[in-house]
């Protein structure tokens, strides 16, 4: 996750509260390493890790990270939610789709930055490449300021 994807968390926890489902958060750090941490964020990154990330910025990157997952996953689980939590490494739509496959995930949730035109084919998008990759219902909703009134 990050601080742009927690527009989803308030539809997570409503979909979580009507299946009595886990919650499974992920964030992805990219990197040329495909590596995870599957729901054992708890435990210290190894130092053979730092060494193949490499630089002291992607460190600081990866221990913010770390926290920032620790943090949502302690605040949900205060609200009564059972979490894991997920530290990727790698490509995003591969890292997301192997979290989905390794659990069985009945849904991906996410946001979407809306990118529409130029900006869409020349950086691409996570969740448009997921909608044509991942084989699960991807719930999407999109990260700008949430509409207040008229909505449809």
């Amino acid at each position: 996750m990050s601080q742009r994807a927690e527009a989803i968390v308030p539809h997570v926890e409503e979909v979580a509260k009507l299946y009595k489902a886990k919650i499974i958060l992920a964030q992805v750090i990219r990197s040329n390493y495909q590596t995870a941490s599957y729901g054992d964020i708890e435990e210290s990154v190894s130092n053979d890790l730092f060494n193949q990330v490499g630089k002291h910025q992607e460190i600081r990157q990866i221990r913010d990270a770390k926290q920032y997952l620790l943090d949502w996953s302690t605040k949900l689980r205060n609200q009564g939610f059972e979490v894991d939590a997920n530290l990727l490494y790698g490509r995003p739509i591969e890292s997301i789709i192997q979290v989905a496959d390794n659990i069985d995930a009945d849904l991906i949730a996410m946001t979407s930055h809306g990118q529409t035109g130029l900006d869409k084919v020349f950086y691409g998008s996570v969740s448009s490449s997921l909608l044509n990759q991942a084989n699960r219902l991807l719930l999407l909703i999109r990260s700008g300021k949430a509409p207040t009134e008229n909505l449809v």
